[in-house]
């Protein structure tokens, strides 16, 4: 992750069972995109789903294989689902 600022809070299998959840909290008060980057992030995965707490997908992005861009909001709470 490329932001001290945003800190994972926990990483979890999806509520619907289809994918990971992955929960990320701002701290310093800053909005902007935090830079996902990990091997396991590979070309099979094609897309992720920032949710609500609730994990209701509120918004779809293309994966660029190995990295993930999430938006975040400042001092919010993201979770973002990996299908």
């Amino acid at each position: 992750m490329d932001k001290p600022n945003v800190l994972i809070q926990a990483v979890k299998p999806s509520e619907d069972g289809e994918g990971i959840s992955v929960r990320l909290r701002e701290i310093g008060g800053l909005g902007g995109d935090v830079h996902l980057e990990s091997p396991l992030l590979t070309s099979e995965i094609l897309a992720f789903y920032v949710t609500d707490i609730a994990e209701n997908p509120a918004n779809l992005f293309k994966v660029v294989p190995r990295s993930l861009y999430v938006p975040v909001k400042p001092l919010g709470i993201h979770t973002v689902v990996i299908k």
